[in-house]
């Protein structure tokens, strides 16, 4: 059984991601490599609990 699209991937807008950061605050980051790092964020669902995501932020360079 296949589930619906809209559970497969979901859309943020910039200030979501910059919230979850805290603005890409470098206590948050828990890896970083060639392309750019990774941060802990979390971000309220739709019940208002809060995930507990991984966010990579590409660096300009690399696009």
């Amino acid at each position: 059984m296949a589930l619906p699209s809209e559970q497969l991937c979901r859309h943020y807008s910039l200030d979501d991601i910059r919230s979850a950061t805290q603005n890409f605050n470098d206590t948050l980051v828990v890896g970083k490599g060639g392309f750019g790092k990774v941060y802990e964020g979390h971000i309220k669902n739709e019940n208002s609990s809060s995930i507990t995501v991984a966010i990579k932020r590409l660096k300009f360079n690399r696009i």
